[in-house]
């Protein structure tokens, strides 16, 4: 029987009973940090890189004790516009709306996007006791209207679904990862500078 945690519970959970000290790529850089997981929920550590007011990415690798669901309530308010990309693992959303259930997967060459705006009733599933890796990228809609908006400060028409205004209901959805995504993927993840840079 899988492990039954809220949302909530994982992200207070995740970081309690953690006695050893933190990992850090970059000692130097505030900005940069690592932890490492519960032992009691997973094995493994995730990276939070702040890039700038509004942007960062999390890098997150573990494998969980068990396998797990997390159960994440609805009409919870996402702030970020999320890029999730699945490195290692086997996993699935199961996102129910009014119209009724979809199933998501989490899989290698596979990635969510998330609008802001409230969350449906939704369960994460991790299938099976494997390394799970991910790759996130979370963005303040201001932010990305800074990057994207025209003069008149409009979104281009595809991405003007992507961004809600409260309470609307996030934007949710799955794709393949394609070939020129993974070259930026790793060109993340295998960064060669550190600071400032």
């Amino acid at each position: 029987m899988p492990m039954k945690l809220t949302y909530r519970e994982f992200c207070d959970d995740k970081i309690q009973n953690t006695e050893e000290p933190e990992l850090q790529w970059d000692t130097t850089d505030e900005l940069d940090i690592t932890q490492k997981f519960d032992a009691r929920i997973s094995q493994g550590w995730w990276r939070n890189i702040w890039l700038r007011e509004g942007i960062f990415i999390t890098i997150y690798r573990h494998q969980p004790t068990e396998c797990i669901k997390m159960i994440y309530p609805p009409e919870l308010k996402m702030h970020y516009v999320k890029f999730c990309f699945t490195l290692s693992g086997n996993g699935q959303w199961l996102v129910t709306s009014p119209n009724g259930e979809t199933t998501l997967p989490f899989t290698v060459g596979k990635y969510l996007l998330r609008g802001n705006g409230l969350t449906l009733q939704a369960v994460a599933d991790f299938l099976a006791v494997e390394t799970y890796s991910f790759l996130e990228i979370e963005v303040l809609p201001s932010v990305l209207r800074s990057f994207a908006a025209s003069r008149e400060g409009e979104l281009p028409f595809e991405l003007q679904h992507i961004v809600k205004s409260s309470p609307e209901t996030y934007y949710l959805r799955a794709g393949d990862t394609t070939p020129m995504m993974n070259v930026v993927l790793q060109q993340i993840l295998r960064c060669p500078y550190q600071g400032t840079i």
